[in-house]
């Protein structure tokens, strides 16, 4: 699984929080999927005020039945480095032809 030996090989980088999560079976339509909730702080009280108060919100929405597997990836302990990798842009970079299906489907036309 690709996944699994992904996870495997960069849960040896030391003070990091990685995830993975499986792309889903259609696109926009999946389990990681949801809503994006950004923080403020208006009163100037610091990132560390914000990191309680994220860690507050996530507590309480994952007590709430409706919802399921909260976190955030705020933190304030370590730099953090996001990766998006747009997968048609990168198909088209090297002229082939790339579907979501054959994306998924481990090949390239």
């Amino acid at each position: 699984m690709v996944l699994a030996d992904l996870t495997t090989r960069l849960s040896v980088i030391k003070n990091a929080r990685v995830l993975t999560i499986p792309p889903p079976p259609v696109q926009g339509i999946g389990s990681a999927g949801g809503f994006k909730m950004m923080l403020e702080d208006r009163a100037g009280l610091g990132s560390e005020a914000v990191v309680r108060a994220a860690n507050d919100l996530v507590a309480a929405a994952n007590k709430d039945p409706h919802f399921a597997g909260v976190f955030t990836l705020f933190n304030t302990g370590s730099p953090s480095v996001y990766t998006d990798i747009d997968r048609l842009d990168w198909a088209s970079s090297i002229n082939s032809s790339f579907t979501s299906s054959t994306a998924w489907g481990g090949k390239l036309a």
